[in-house]
């Protein structure tokens, strides 16, 4: 098996030493296209880089925590490393795949965008006025569409595991890991001064949100956390689709020897509370 070592500058020089044995004991390609595997070192900010990352081709990543919060990521340390690196080299490992949001977007200035977020994504107000937008959720060939403008600060959506972050705050809903349901969660958002609450769309939903008046009520998008810019400056959705994609994200699983297993069972049990 083929490894490529995802890294930036600033995280192969932290932990330069899990790099050196990495390179030492496997198999390590110099080119994305011939790797089977990317292993990532780094926080949860490197993993999301590499889940986005194009040349990954939606091969599987093996997370390795080098980073300052790494929540879902393996610990690497001193006195593990050589058992880490013996369950590779005898694939005792299994892939789990998790949901990717699709997002396809154009700007006011009719710029079109295209991208992938693992945890959440959401549009929101570029400055102190509030955005006005509809959505129209389509749903195995119907079309449902809110019933007059939505004013507030934006709209937020997010995967199973981004249930955790930004969006529980906004919708107070998390889901199982294993969901492939979409949390939507209007962001301070009113129909007629009255509030638009959260809701769940299912695997096979598209939500179309156009956005009105932006010549003066400007927005932006961000992707994970990271907002989106172009040549331009900051990218300024006008209509924004947004979907499950047909290919998910592919993690290694090292058997007997995840952090993130905990982190699953974690989430399991905070859901099965929220349901008693």
């Amino acid at each position: 098996m083929q490894f490529y070592l995802q890294s930036d500058r600033f995280n192969e020089k932290r932990s330069s030493w899990v790099y050196t044995v990495l390179r030492k004991h496997l198999n390590v390609v110099n080119t994305p296209s011939d790797a089977d595997c990317f292993i990532v070192v780094g926080g949860d900010g490197s993993l999301l880089s590499a889940v986005r990352d194009p040349q990954r081709q939606n091969k599987p990543i093996l997370a390795l925590n080098g980073g300052t919060v790494g929540a879902n990521l393996i610990d690497v340390t001193n006195d593990n490393i050589d058992g880490l690196i013996d369950l590779i080299k005898k694939n005792s490992f299994t892939i789990k795949s998790f949901p990717v949001l699709e997002i396809n977007a154009t700007s006011d200035k009719g710029e079109n965008f295209k991208g992938y977020a693992f945890n959440d994504v959401w549009i929101d107000r570029l400055d102190a006025v509030s955005v006005r937008y509809d959505m129209n959720l389509s749903k195995k060939g119907w079309n449902f569409l809110t019933d007059g403008f939505l004013s507030g600060d934006g709209v937020l959506f997010s995967t199973a595991l981004g249930s955790t972050g930004y969006s529980r705050m906004l919708s107070d809903t998390v889901l199982p890991h294993d969901s492939l349901d979409i949390v939507c969660a209007p962001m301070l958002s009113a129909i007629n001064k009255n509030k638009v609450p959260a809701f769940i769309m299912s695997p096979d939903d598209t939500m179309q949100v156009r956005f009105h008046d932006i010549e003066f009520r400007s927005t932006r998008m961000a992707l994970d956390g990271h907002y989106v810019k172009t040549a331009n400056g900051v990218f300024s959705p006008e209509t924004f689709n947004i979907k499950l994609c047909e290919d998910k994200t592919k993690w290694v699983k090292m058997l007997a020897f995840d952090d993130f297993e905990f982190h699953l069972k974690r989430l399991n049990f905070i859901c099965g509370m929220r349901k008693n």
